[in-house]
């Protein structure tokens, strides 16, 4: 995965962008194309009226399918981008397909510290904790450098600790400098 990291003159807003693989977004296009194709032949048959109870059933059981084939596609296509205005103290998780972008401004919790740690043996996730013992995933990478580098930045903007927990057993505190 690639991440792309902007700042502004301020330096108070860092954007982490979630790019998509390759084959996700090949996979997507392909049910797009495929629901759209399935749409117009349900077009077709509705607007020739060949509706008889046969046809009626096949349409109301195409157009399920056709449904849950955009909520796939959609799920395999929207791009995930996370917004921290230090300024502010606020942070957003926003959504995005084509030019439809949804999400929301919320406040930043009670920071503690930064954690990277190893997942499975080829994901890295870098979360940042808060009060209560609660979490949430800055981004997930497949390669342990590129986790380190956005949590040590990530804990330098924050001015909180690093936590390395990428070797079972070897938890560490990281000095950011």
């Amino acid at each position: 995965m690639d991440q792309q990291d902007k700042r502004n003159k301020n330096k108070d807003l860092v954007v982490v962008v979630f790019k998509k693989p390759l084959w996700k977004l090949i996979l997507a296009a392909l049910i797009y194309t495929a629901a759209i194709l399935a749409s117009y032949e349900i077009y077709k048959i509705i607007r020739i009226g060949n509706l008889s109870i046969d046809n009626q059933e096949y349409v109301i059981n195409a157009i399920s399918i056709i449904g849950y084939a955009f909520i796939m596609a959609i799920l395999y296509s929207a791009k995930n981008t996370k917004y921290f205005d230090f300024k502010n103290n606020k942070y957003k998780n926003e959504y995005n397909v084509a030019f439809i972008k949804i999400g929301w401004w919320k406040d930043l919790p009670d920071l503690k510290y930064i954690a990277v740690f190893r997942k499975d043996d080829y994901v890295f996730e870098v979360n940042l904790w808060h009060s209560n013992n609660k979490h949430f995933t800055i981004y997930t990478y497949d390669d342990e450098d590129d986790a380190m580098k956005i949590g040590k930045k990530m804990a330098i903007e924050l001015s909180i600790d690093l936590f390395d927990a990428t070797q079972k057993g070897n938890f560490k505190w990281i000095d950011k400098e």
